[in-house]
């Protein structure tokens, strides 16, 4: 789908639907039960694999701003690094 952290039926690429459409992450559940978190990878980090322990984004190759479209960093969307 190319989404992480979000619903699977919003649009990709873009970010203006990602508000209200989020998932809890893997490590949100754990500090909801209290425990402590941490990644580590042996990916980057901003990776699809790591991030969706973490990441919401409307796009799993926006690991970095100059992974986005001009068009996606002029409407306020973060990349996963952020």
């Amino acid at each position: 789908v190319g989404v992480i952290g979000v619903v699977e039926d919003i649009e990709r690429g873009d970010c203006s639907t990602v508000a209200g459409n989020e998932l809890v992450t893997a490590l949100e559940l754990a500090e909801i039960a209290g425990k402590s978190t941490g990644v580590i990878a042996t990916a980057r980090i901003t990776h699809a694999t790591p991030a969706a322990t973490y990441a919401k984004s409307a796009d799993r190759n926006w690991e970095d701003v100059s992974d986005m479209p001009a068009e996606a960093v002029e409407a306020g969307c973060k990349d996963i690094a952020d």
